[in-house]
């Protein structure tokens, strides 16, 4: 995947309290403003070991995340993100505290909750600089993600930039798995959804990729055990033959639409789905 946009808290407006600073406070933002992130990690920490409880804290666990972030220490800033939101739930920094677990979700490739921690933080409220950068997060998550990952994040009632993005990515992810019959179905509801969107135009070149894809496309039935006792020997049969048939659409620029079915590691099952593919599938 793309490198993400981090856009963190050395390039925007420093954050500020409503407290004198202590002088702990003001050396671990020294320290992050010179680039000196773990001087910053090892004085909030000590900070917050004896002071926990202090007004400060609320915004040095911010910094201590994003300076976290920036030694690609994703698993504390997951660790921190927990205790924030559930001791400050209102707090005016918690819309940054979701993009910065956004970010580490993605990097520990954790997809889905990625793009959910994304929308709580552009719904909690983000300047319109950091809107712009996580949107185009989204948009590397959306290109990184399965068809079934985007699909599953899909919500008939969410009408916003990120279900506008993860509504587009699966359409172009239903065409690449060649899931023609689903394609049109997801592209009228995403039209309904954003009349206006920006991924029109795309959009309509994926139908016309669909359809004459489909029009050209072979259907290949692949029998295999896929359950029973021989269903680890069934799946490494599918992977192999679908590694052959990308390889050959690969080749030739035909699609090849794999059928498959699962014989269970009976003959009675293999020949009716043998009968299956030849009467219903027409392979």
């Amino acid at each position: 995947m793309k490198k993400l946009c981090t856009f963190l808290f050395a390039t925007v407006t420093f954050l500020t309290v409503n407290v004198d600073a202590s002088p702990a406070f003001d050396r671990a933002v020294s320290f992050y403003k010179e680039g000196k992130y773990d001087s910053t990690i090892n004085v909030v920490r000590a900070f917050l070991k004896t002071n926990g409880k202090d007004a400060e804290t609320e915004v040095l666990v911010p910094l201590i995340c994003e300076a976290l972030t920036r030694k690609n220490d994703f698993a504390s800033v997951q660790r921190l993100f927990s205790m924030f939101r559930q001791k400050y739930q209102k707090s005016a920094y918690l819309p940054r505290m979701w993009y910065l677990k956004g970010i580490a979700d993605a990097k520990l490739k954790k997809y889905p909750d990625a793009v959910a921690s994304f929308q709580n933080a552009m719904d909690g409220g983000l300047s319109s600089v950091m809107i712009a950068q996580t949107i185009n997060n989204v948009e590397l998550l959306g290109a990184s993600m399965s068809v079934d990952e985007l699909g599953g994040l899909v919500s008939d009632s969410g009408v916003n930039d990120v279900q506008e993005i993860i509504r587009y990515f699966e359409i172009v992810k239903l065409v690449g798995v060649g899931q023609f019959s689903k394609v049109q179905v997801q592209a009228d509801a995403f039209r309904a959804a954003f009349p206006r969107s920006r991924f029109e135009s795309s959009v309509r070149d994926l139908i016309a990729r669909a359809k004459e894809q489909e029009r050209t496309s072979m259907q290949i039935g692949v029998l295999a055990p896929l359950t029973g006792e021989t269903g680890e020997l069934g799946k490494r049969i599918v992977d192999g033959a679908q590694l052959a048939f990308e390889l050959y659409s690969g080749q030739s620029g035909q699609m090849i639409k794999p059928v498959i079915c699962d014989t269970k590691g009976s003959m009675i099952e293999n020949a009716r789905k043998t009968k299956e593919l030849i009467e219903v599938h027409k392979v």
